[in-house]
Order: structure tokens, then sequence, then C-alpha cells
């Protein structure tokens, strides 16, 4: 754990620049919550998805799940959480965890952090598309 630069002689020499390894956009909620791993242990999460771009995905999700099967779908159910369709893209491919902090996202319900949580799982994302 010690900052890389102390790692080296002279560190005022070397140059630290930042690349954006990929970029994704969820094009299609209901897709991406049908796709997507879900956990082991039963339970269910009610999520509000806001896309500015494409209207269709707007609206209110409900996902059950029983280590079986699934089923998602749209409600009129108060949600645990309000996100808009940037921080889903980071949910759902593991590059943020609610327990990291989303921005784009807000807990509505904190007991519910437990089970979003378990939903969307913090994981190694590696993206290997050069153009």
């Amino acid at each position: 754990d010690e900052p890389l630069l102390a790692l080296f002689p002279e560190p005022y020499a070397l140059k630290v620049s930042m690349a954006w390894g990929g970029m994704n956009r969820v094009l299609n909620v209901q897709k991406a919550f049908e796709l997507m791993a879900l956990p082991a242990t039963p339970g269910s999460a009610v999520l509000a998805v806001t896309d500015d771009f494409w209207p269709d995905n707007d609206g209110t999700y409900r996902l059950s799940w029983n280590g079986v099967g699934r089923e998602i779908v749209r409600t009129e159910d108060q949600p645990e959480a309000v996100l808009d369709v940037r921080a889903l893209a980071q949910l759902v491919t593991g590059y943020r965890s609610f327990a990291d902090g989303v921005p784009g996202a807000a807990l509505l319900r904190p007991e519910a952090l437990g089970t979003l949580n378990l939903l969307f799982p913090r994981k190694s994302v590696m993206i290997s598309d050069h153009f």
C-alpha cells in the first residue's frame, strides 16, 4: 500500500497520466436487468432509472430473483434507489457498487443497501478493445 511515486528515486522526474480503458452505456434497461448475474440468495429490489437521452428506459423496475429464475417488471412501487442510466452502467458492469457511492445514484431506503450491494457487487473490470 505504498504510494507509487515513493518507490522511485526521482519521483518528480516522472510524468503521470490517466487513460480511460473503455466506456459503456446501457441501451435497454430491461434487457440489462435480464442479462446480469444475480445473487444466489433470493431477494428483490425496486429501482427507478432515468435516461435523459432515451426516454424508453425511464421507469421504475422491480427485480425479483430466487436462485433459479428472475422476474423484471415495471412497477408503480416506491423505489429503494433512483439512478440515472450512467450510474446503472457502472453498477451493472461492477465498476462500482452502492457501497462505493455512485454519482447519479441516490439511495432512498438505507435498509436496502445490503441487498443492493449483493445485486451490484464490485468486480474487476477489464475492457480490452482498441480502435
